[in-house]
């Protein structure tokens, strides 16, 4: 699963202007992380984690995350073909600017929309602010 997600990234990137993004891989003993990083002001880094579990852990802007097949469109379907490309529509959103955190006093809602649907996800008490504010992220290129 590992390389088709190697290959998505670098697919999303290669379709990118190389002034654009830069894509970044880390390895370690027992995870892979492979993370978009825009140039562009007020677009969010966008990434995911894979570890021996075989789960995905997809993640965007400062954080907000997603534990595919869990908290994804079927819970129930640990199919990695069909994780994979989860992961590659909520890929497309966060690049095209399609994805919103909202912070507040209890913690961080993060959104992504994907055609009609809405991936949101909360942690609570995690970057909390006194004073709730959205953020609304803009795409890696005006063209996407």
């Amino acid at each position: 699963m590992i390389e088709q997600l190697r290959t998505l990234f670098a697919s999303v990137a290669a379709k990118l202007p190389p002034e654009a993004a830069r894509a970044n891989e880390i390895r370690t003993d027992d995870a892979t992380i492979i993370e978009l990083i825009p140039s562009a002001p007020g677009a969010a880094k966008v990434g995911i984690h894979v570890d021996q579990s075989g789960l995905i852990d997809f993640y965007f802007g400062s954080g907000a995350t997603w534990e595919l097949p869990y908290e994804g469109r079927d819970p129930n379907n640990a199919n990695p073909e069909a994780m994979v490309a989860e992961a590659a529509e909520m890929l497309s959103a966060v690049v095209s600017g399609r994805c919103a955190e909202k912070r507040s006093l209890y913690g961080r809602t993060g959104i992504i929309y994907v055609g009609g649907e809405r991936y949101r996800v909360v942690d609570i008490f995690t970057q909390w602010t006194l004073f709730p504010r959205t953020i609304h992220y803009r795409p890696y290129v005006e063209q996407w």
